[in-house]
């Protein structure tokens, strides 16, 4: 697994490596309504939303291991849980999104690493003086059970749930240290 790069897929990178739209084409992710719909968005939205949503594709020699897409947004968070991020609540706190993770079926990597690489472009905003979390908005139910589980731990934010009951706006604290 030491023949991994992560590529920011844009035009511009789709261009210069010609094969990734192939590798695009052909990923396989896990076989659940999440992972077949990340799959799509990837084939059909990932160029087309560059700018709005950034992807970040973890390639392998000959697949993508898995992507994470992102966007800048906002989370409603109760005071408590703005008071413990050590911040001044506010209606709403600028987040970064997990918008879509989906690794390949086959892949030896893991989710949490995929949530890592997207927890460190949330831990740079951070330091540039943005965002306090990464958040989610889980798939469905099942979803949102295993993001608001260990490992990973999620956490309820003060957004409304959809129609259907599954909870929006699942979040993780960015800080700078564990003292923070």
């Amino acid at each position: 697994m030491n023949d991994l790069n992560w590529f920011r897929l844009t035009p511009r990178t789709a261009r210069e490596h010609p094969g990734i739209l192939d590798l695009i084409a052909a990923f396989e992710p896990l076989d659940h309504p999440a992972g077949r719909r990340a799959a799509e968005f990837l084939r059909d939205d990932a160029l087309r939303n560059h700018g709005s949503t950034v992807t970040h594709l973890l390639v392998g020699p000959k697949r993508i291991e898995g992507f994470i897409a992102l966007n800048f947004t906002d989370v409603k968070l109760h005071e408590q849980q703005s008071s413990e991020l050590g911040v001044p609540h506010r209606r709403e706190l600028p987040a970064l999104k997990l918008a879509w993770i989906a690794k390949h079926r086959e892949t030896e990597i893991s989710g949490m690493a995929l949530v890592f690489a997207a927890y460190l472009r949330a831990f740079t905003a951070l330091t540039l003086g943005g965002v306090v979390a990464l958040v989610l908005d889980p798939f469905d139910g099942d979803v949102a059970a295993t993001w608001s589980g260990e490992p990973y731990a999620f956490r309820l934010s003060k957004e409304k749930p959809r129609g259907d009951g599954v909870p929006r706006g699942l979040w993780l604290p960015v800080r700078r240290s564990a003292d923070d």
